[in-house]
């Protein structure tokens, strides 16, 4: 049993050491080859500006503790890192994401940092930041479908999962499930995915040709940063950390998927079209 317990340390300790060597790297990358425009006032106050708000939008995430840990984060902080990634170039989207998690630890420490999560932060900006530098004219209109594609299917899987389901441990206490809360969470689920699917397919017959671009390299960041850090990262932190099972962890995930996708693109667009006018 000390054995075990000494490996699993050692094994935490890799893998952050692990993390800050990718996390130096991308640094290195983001500023050898997109340099900071230092004397690019506006930039920097517009850096600035969403270091802020994505800090108060932190502090009015809502953090689940489901299986005995804080496992599943339900907030909107990741739309102005991803706003800002698009916008800008990769050594801000790079220094937003960081700046942005280690200023949340000094503000509301929990203990020993896991990097993890700083890697996590720094990708929300990094990724759309490269889609928009790297992947140009991306047909928002013919992606879209891809999109809605994807919601109807996480639709359909989160409302499989609830029905399979029999309990659920949130903190230290197992609820059991009837067949009417069941019920109601499958309703939520198909209507939320019903409901994005028509207002797509509504809001890109009626686009204008030069907002399909733009249209399509927001939908691939959000497409992008879920599926990288939501369904993938996250919940491999959360194996390590506190040992939930990855299958479970992603299961949970998808349901949430169907409500924060759709409300990531519906609100983001907008604000993405007034800040691209205002800072390109």
């Amino acid at each position: 049993m000390k054995q075990k317990h000494l490996f699993i340390v050692a094994f935490k300790k890799m893998i952050q050491i692990i993390i800050v060597c990718i996390l130096v790297l991308l640094g290195i990358y983001c500023f050898k080859f997109y340099p900071l425009e230092r004397r690019n006032t506006k930039k920097l106050a517009f850096s600035a500006l969403i270091i802020i708000i994505t800090l108060i939008l932190k502090r009015l995430t809502i953090m689940v503790p489901l299986f005995g840990a804080e496992s599943l984060k339900i907030g909107f902080e990741y739309i102005p890192v991803m706003l800002a990634g698009v916008i800008l170039s990769p050594s801000y989207a790079y220094l937003i994401g960081l700046i942005t998690d280690l200023l949340g630890l000094v503000i509301s420490p929990t203990g020993f940092p896991f990097f993890g999560f700083t890697l996590n932060q720094v990708l929300i900006g990094l990724i759309p930041s490269l889609i928009a530098v790297k992947v140009k004219n991306v047909d928002g209109k013919r992606f879209s479908k891809i999109v809605c594609l994807m919601i109807a299917l996480f639709g359909g899987a989160g409302s499989l999962f609830v029905a399979l389901q029999k309990t659920i441990s949130i903190g230290k206490v197992t609820y059991t499930l009837t067949s009417l809360q069941k019920g109601v969470m499958i309703g939520l689920c198909l209507i939320a995915s019903i409901g994005f699917i028509l207002f797509m397919l509504k809001r890109t017959k009626n686009m204008k040709d030069n907002d399909v671009s733009l249209f399509g390299t927001w939908l691939l960041s959000v497409i992008l940063v879920e599926l990288a850090i939501t369904f993938c990262l996250t919940p491999f932190w959360l194996q390590i950390m506190y040992g939930i099972p990855f299958v479970v962890s992603v299961s949970i995930r998808v349901i949430k998927a169907c409500f924060i996708i759709p409300l990531e693109i519906i609100i983001g667009f907008p604000l993405l079209k007034q800040m691209d006018k205002l800072y390109k």
